[in-house]
């Protein structure tokens, strides 16, 4: 990984830890996960402009309905496609002599984004109108339809057929809504194939099966930092529902719903998506509620405004069918909505064309929030290149008036404070780009943000705050290989602050009194130095080929072992306090359902104990106690949905043993739906009445009975086990010897030779 990219995530890191952060996502955060490039939706929309008037230039007087004052005629609207179609070519400057969907013309107009956005929204809106002249509209759109698939059938990269245009729908909007309502829809934003998930269904197993495949490491670390406080809010110009797929697999319940009896009760359990004043003026405030500010629209939203609208107005043409007079004023009371009452009036918020851009200014709710917290937080660019002029000129506006405003001011003259130092001050923007392309727009905003607190840049293609990875995750870093680490950075931290605030309390529940203090700054000095050694690993002690491997052997205990460790802690308190809702885990089915370590601090100190445990004994087995902070093959968290390890030696090509920790009942998986082969597995129980660990240890002899004679052949260490395993500083301190670890795993010393 590049050091300063290693570096700058760890600085990133203590100002998540400190509140001060707001991530701002951009389209290219999630291009992976949808293929919604603007290569793709440019296709759609020219495939559809091709299709309309390649059908339109052939219609004929009997395709239309009949006009009494002959205001239309075949000959009219024909000439519109015709002209329409030539004057796509000649403003957009296409050579003649090649198909108007041909590919080059697309690659061509993916990169006018902007400005061919709006010409569409007008085009759509005149085609639309002839459209509704047709005598059989239905059957006209249908020959519309395969002629369109047809064309996208030829590029041979997008399998998501565009669907048949419903000109009933469209009716129900005015100008110039109809040809936008189109444009969206066209590019897939009321196609669940093209823009997926459920994320505001009630039912868990619906919301994994919509949004599982679809997300990335990133969207859930962006949900782990949410679920602690750590980075509200988050603000997007995306309109997909991924981000929100995230939110609700890491146990978030929509603001919208009632809070589920089963859920495990925590400081902040509600989401709430922004994407409107309205919603803004309402819940803006954020209470106990972690926001995902959409300023340029929603596309949930969206289609449920559609719905109804549409609903509204049929609603409406069924009441003006009834003859009793009375039945339909009564009704019409309840019913009877203006048809621009949802879809219409929504539509504005849906920030798509070139103008709508420019005016995002005039749109105050969402340009004031923006302008504070670029003025008082420090804001990471993610998947967002900075080029939109607009949010440009926004994000430097801001950070130049800062400049200016602190030129003005009395300067602080503290020689304490360490931030007076050049060197050191804050630069209040970081930005994650490709390493082989020095991104322009990121680097100046990052420079401007530089000048906004006093520092000058040195240099104007490179910048401490510019966080390199590498696109398509194929080399090491990729944009998830970042986020991991810098989640784990996080959530180390979190751990150690549990450490020194609660450790303390363990003991005197564990084992009815006391530790000595020695021990306990003992576990932290442990932690302290694990915690420093992760640091300096991925840097340089690997070549790169190797450092993704071992990043993912470190953040696999912080991003799986742990979170898992306390969502069986979560479920066994379910089960204690609520006995009426028994068997009943809801969300906890989610495999990314996350307790905040922060939530429950005592459970969090423990697990680290444990951990720190674990290392120990597996490296005193095999006669290496010295090298137990490192991540080698001898000891490997399992991603499996429970807390379970692999357990082998280095350098030999024995089976492991899996280990896996989980409750008697109640766990979200078992051991049979681990995949891998092992030469045992075996188990370590908790019971949910001592979590989070049992006082007596749990032994079965060779018949299988519990506290039985015999020679113990499996056994589950009790906690106090545990944490002399822990405090042991060297081998000869170490509580246990061979033959004892051979036994908490499973299996008589020697037997794995």
């Amino acid at each position: 990984m590049n050091r300063n990219t290693f570096e700058r995530l760890d600085d990133l890191s203590d100002r998540v830890m400190a509140g001060e952060v707001v991530f701002f996502i951009g389209a290219g955060f999630s291009l992976d996960s949808e293929g919604n490039t603007a290569l793709r939706l440019m296709r759609r929309l020219i495939v559809r402009f091709a299709a309309i008037t390649a059908v339109l230039r052939k219609v004929n007087k009997k395709d239309l309905t009949e006009n009494k004052d002959n205001s239309i005629n075949y000959s009219y609207i024909r000439d519109v496609a015709k002209e329409m179609r030539h004057g796509f070519m000649t403003t957009f400057n296409l050579p003649r002599n090649r198909k108007l969907y041909a590919e080059k013309n697309i690659e061509f107009l993916s990169k006018l984004y902007y400005q061919i956005n709006d010409w569409f929204c007008s085009a759509f809106c005149i085609l639309l109108k002839n459209m509704q002249d047709i005598e059989n509209k239905i059957e006209f759109c249908k020959r519309i339809n395969l002629l369109e698939n047809e064309y996208l059938k030829s590029s041979n990269s997008d399998k998501e057929p565009l669907e048949t245009i419903n000109l009933k729908v469209y009716k129900t909007l005015t100008y110039p809504g109809t040809g936008k309502a189109l444009f969206l829809d066209t590019m897939g934003f009321d196609n669940s194939k093209i823009m997926g998930g459920l994320p505001h269904d009630d039912d868990i197993n619906k919301v994994i099966n919509s949004c599982y495949s679809l997300l990335r490491k990133r969207h859930h670390v962006l949900a782990r930092l949410a679920c602690e406080g750590l980075s509200n809010p988050l603000i997007t110009t995306n309109y997909d529902l991924l981000l929100e797929g995230a939110y609700r697999l890491a146990g978030f319940i929509h603001k919208d719903k009632k809070e589920k009896k089963t859920g495990t009760k925590v400081l902040c359990p509600h989401f709430k998506v922004i994407s409107d004043a309205n919603d803004f003026f309402k819940y803006g405030g954020g209470h106990r509620t972690a926001l995902l500010v959409k300023i340029h629209g929603c596309v949930h939203k969206y289609r449920d405004t559609k719905t109804k609208q549409c609903e509204c107005v049929e609603k409406k043409k069924n009441n003006q069918k009834k003859q009793d007079d009375k039945e339909v004023k009564s009704q019409g009371k309840q019913t009877d909505m203006p048809e621009k009452e949802y879809w219409g009036k929504y539509l504005p918020s849906m920030v798509f064309t070139f103008r709508e851009i420019q005016n995002w200014r005039e749109d105050a709710w969402s340009r004031d929030y923006v302008r504070t917290m670029l003025r008082t937080r420090t804001i990471v660019f993610c998947g967002y290149s900075g080029a939109d002029p607009v949010l440009h000129d926004t994000f430097r506006s801001v950070y130049e008036e800062m400049e200016k405003q602190r030129q003005k001011s009395i300067p602080i003259n503290n020689s304490n404070d360490k931030e007076m130092n050049a060197g050191e001050v804050k630069i209040p923007a970081f930005f994650f780009g490709v390493t082989n392309r020095k991104e322009f727009h990121g680097m100046e905003i990052l420079r401007a943000a530089s000048k906004a607190v006093g520092r000058e840049p040195d240099e104007i293609t490179s910048h401490p705050n510019y966080l390199h990875f590498f696109a398509k995750g194929k080399k090491f870093p990729g944009i998830d290989d970042a986020m991991v680490w810098l989640c784990h950075l996080t959530c180390r931290k979190i751990q150690l602050k549990c450490l020194e605030s609660y450790l303390q309390q363990s003991p005197m529940r564990l084992f009815g009194k006391p530790c000595p203090v020695r021990e306990l700054e003992d576990i932290i000095t442990e932690f302290k130095s694990l915690f420093k050694e992760e640091k300096e690993l991925p840097a340089d002690r690997l070549s790169k080929a190797k450092n993704r491997d071992l990043l993912y052997r470190i953040t696999s205990w912080s991003y799986f072992f742990h979170p898992e460790l306390l969502k069986e802690y979560a479920i066994a308190e379910d089960r204690l306090l609520a006995l009426e809702v028994r068997n009943k885990i809801g969300d906890k089915l989610s495999p990314y359902w996350y307790l905040p370590f922060s939530e429950k601090p005592g459970w969090t100190a423990w697990a680290v104990v444990l951990e720190i445990a674990l290392r120990k004994m597996i490296s005193a087995y095999y006669g290496k106690f010295k090298d137990w902070r490192k991540n080698d093959n001898s000891l490997e968290v399992l991603p499996i949905g429970i807390p379970a390890l692999s357990i082998s030696q280095v350098g030999d090509f024995n089976t492991p043993i899996l280990l896996e920790i989980k409750l008697r009942t109640g766990s979200v998986k078992s051991s049979a739906h681990i995949p891998g082969v092992f030469r045992k597995k075996h188990t370590w129980f908790l019971s949910q009445n001592t979590i989070p660990w049992d006082k007596k240890e749990y032994i079965t002899n060779r018949s299988g009975t519990n506290n039985g004679g015999g020679i113990p052949v499996a056994q589950t260490p009790g906690a106090k086990t545990i944490w002399d395993c822990a405090v042991a500083k060297n081998i000869e301190a170490f509580p246990l010897n061979k033959e004892e670890i051979a036994a908490y795993f499973g299996e008589k010393y020697g037997q794995s030779k």
